[in-house]
């Protein structure tokens, strides 16, 4: 067995320990296989990546969830221990229905749903973040989303890189359809396969988990999965048995152990966005200074031993003027 893993996930919000799928089926992974774990919130480096969940062990990093669950089967920590072929191969096929049918439907919810976007998931990632990363990261997320969605149409419908609203009814509908077949495989069988949580069972528990807890204002799959008793069932049993028991890290161990060799390239990109940040508002003031809407005098004194400088805000002068012609028509 490894020494302990310390896993990096997205903070937690209301009653949900992650605002990630992702994240919340390692977590659920980590109870079902006993492995032993640290549980940090983001640091400086994931905050560049955005590729939470990340574990790090003995000098080596792993992103993405299933990337983590190779790493701790590899470590001896294997919640598929015994699981039949028959039971391996359908574990591989709910994977695959899952990703191609229930993922797409989270990221149009969470990303793509202006909504969503504006009231409530992206005031999340920027409070998850520090600064500069807090005007970046929320974007950025949202971007790949759309990418991953726009990947989805068909190539005569992609006439950009964003989604259109066609996509939109078809990506919820294949979810409900994904929710119903779980939810009839599960029947009446406190996991998946049987009386033992599977990798498949942290899997399913990080998506419903989210859909449930989530409180996204506009959230279509929650109504149908508080309609099959039985997924409503299945979360609450995990929240109960597992989740209350995932191990908590100190505050002062998240800066301890991120490596050092990859904070300069955070450093790096730290430095871009600040970068980018500044060139922004370069050109807004370059905008103004040229288009008239701030100019710039300069008050020469002969008597004074230095210059002196005024701004003048054009709007106020015209909306004043537009006011007045108004009246006077």
């Amino acid at each position: 067995m490894a020494n302990t893993i310390d896993l990096f996930c997205w903070p937690k919000k209301d009653d949900l320990q992650s605002f990630s799928p992702h994240c919340l089926a390692v977590m659920a992974y980590s109870q079902f296989s006993k492995a032993s774990v640290r549980v940090h919130k983001c640091a400086r480096l994931q905050q560049y990546t955005a590729s939470l969940p990340v574990a790090y062990n003995n000098g080596k990093m792993i992103e993405g969830m299933e990337s983590v669950f190779t790493f701790m089967r590899s470590q001896g920590w294997n919640a598929d221990y015994g699981l039949s072929e028959k039971q391996q191969a359908d574990t591989l096929a709910f994977e695959a229905l899952v990703k191609d049918k229930l993922e797409p439907a989270i990221l149009h919810l969470q990303f793509v749903n202006a909504e969503n976007f504006s009231n409530c998931v992206r005031g999340y990632y920027a409070n998850a973040c520090s600064f500069p990363w807090n005007f970046y990261i929320p974007g950025r997320l949202q971007k790949r989303a759309q990418l991953t969605l726009s990947a989805l149409q068909p190539t005569s419908n992609r006439k950009s890189d964003l989604p259109d609203s066609s996509l939109q009814k078809k990506v919820i509908t294949e979810a409900r359809h994904c929710l119903s077949l779980l939810s009839k495989f599960l029947h009446d069988k406190e996991f998946l396969f049987g009386d033992s949580p599977r990798t498949m069972d942290a899997v399913l528990y990080g998506y419903l988990a989210f859909l449930l807890k989530s409180n996204l204002p506009n959230n279509v799959l929650c109504a149908h999965i508080r309609g099959c008793p039985n997924l409503n069932r299945f979360v609450c049993h995990v929240d109960d048995q597992f989740m209350k028991s995932v191990p908590k890290a100190s505050t002062t161990d998240a800066s301890v152990i991120i490596p050092r060799l990859s904070l300069s390239d955070d450093r790096k990109a730290q430095l871009k966005v600040l970068a980018s940040i500044g060139i922004g508002v370069t050109a807004m003031l370059a905008y103004a200074l040229l288009s008239g809407i701030i100019s710039i005098t300069l008050e020469d004194d002969p008597d004074a031993d230095y210059v002196t400088f005024s701004v003048d805000n054009r709007c106020d002068d015209t909306q004043h003027e537009e006011t007045t012609d108004n009246s006077q028509q």
